[in-house]
């Protein structure tokens, strides 16, 4: 949608630009989900460096919508780093049917098996709740409830969405506050923290790959990925290979190639809030180097879903 905009992009997956001067958006692949700690906060340092650089720029954290990785432990090192009061951490994604209730994650609608956002991420007495009924009573209510609680010492808020209203009142708040409050959540809330002004085309012309090889590795095990992996092998026929299982690929297989578990490959979800019974994308990409006999195509020639 930002292509159909005709903005300029720059996407990191493996280094980064020399500079983000020139581009409308860059999106920068940390990969630092199975890193510790510290670890993570030193990969993210070189990127700040850049951010520092430049003047007037919406900054977004994209998080894992099952709260996986080091969330708050990067965005405190954000924070510290770029200068804002608070985090706002709005995992919730209404179109996928990943809803957020007074503070709690359900991953597969309103009745699933849900978790406290504050108890997953220890964030006892450091994270106050915008809760639905807040959010109701609109921006100006919310960003003065931000600033009280800045006031008080806390430094997270956990955002409610039952649906996109809220996740839009959560970006108009942000706004109408004078404190810098830095945004994380998935795919849900982005699309609010945009500018006012670059309002996107639904429309997407995806490119041709006809003549690449393509390795697809995923991870998930959720509803939505089950189905975006039974359309994918209906549209490209690729081989597939489970890393779960004791099988090889010949390296005579000049086609694309899908990675991922058994389950996904028989059309059987995970549950979501199963997080254990998901496989990291790490984990294929080891498996698939040491069972497939298969050369890698080049990062630019990979998609992870």
């Amino acid at each position: 949608r930002i292509l159909n905009a005709q903005r300029r992009v720059a996407v990191s997956l493996t280094r980064q630009p020399v500079s983000f001067n020139g581009y409308n958006y860059v999106s920068v692949n940390s990969n630092t989900r199975s890193f510790d700690p510290e670890r993570a906060n030193e990969k993210l340092r070189e990127t700040t460096e850049r951010i520092k650089e430049l003047k007037g720029t919406i900054i977004y954290k994209k998080i894992d919508s099952m709260l996986r990785g080091n969330i708050v432990s990067e965005l405190e090192f954000l924070m510290d780093e770029l200068g804002f009061d608070a985090g706002l951490i709005a995992p919730g994604y209404p179109e996928n049917n990943r809803l957020v209730f007074d503070g709690n994650l359900y991953p597969e609608g309103k009745y699933s098996v849900h978790q406290s956002i504050v108890d997953t991420l220890h964030l006892q007495g450091k994270a106050a709740v915008l809760r639905g009924n807040l959010l109701r009573l609109g921006a100006e209510k919310a960003a003065a409830y931000m600033e009280e609680k800045i006031r008080e010492g806390f430094r997270f808020f956990i955002g409610d969405s039952a649906g996109n209203e809220d996740l839009e009142v959560l970006a108009e708040a942000l706004k109408k506050t004078d404190l810098k409050v830095l945004p994380a959540g998935s795919a849900g809330l982005v699309k609010y923290v945009l500018p006012e002004n670059d309002e996107l085309s639904e429309t997407l012309e995806v490119p041709s790959f006809d003549d690449t090889r393509i390795a697809y590795i995923i991870g998930s095990g959720n509803r939505v990925t089950v189905h975006q992996v039974e359309n994918l092998l209906k549209e490209i026929n690729p081989a597939t290979f489970a890393i779960d299982e004791e099988n090889e690929l010949d390296s005579s297989y000049e086609g694309s190639l899908v990675v991922t578990t058994k389950t996904v490959l028989e059309g059987k979800p995970v549950f979501a809030e199963k997080v254990s019974a998901n496989i990291s994308n790490h984990e294929i990409e080891r498996g698939l180097s040491e069972r497939a006999r298969w050369t890698s195509p080049s990062p630019s020639s990979s998609t992870r879903m």
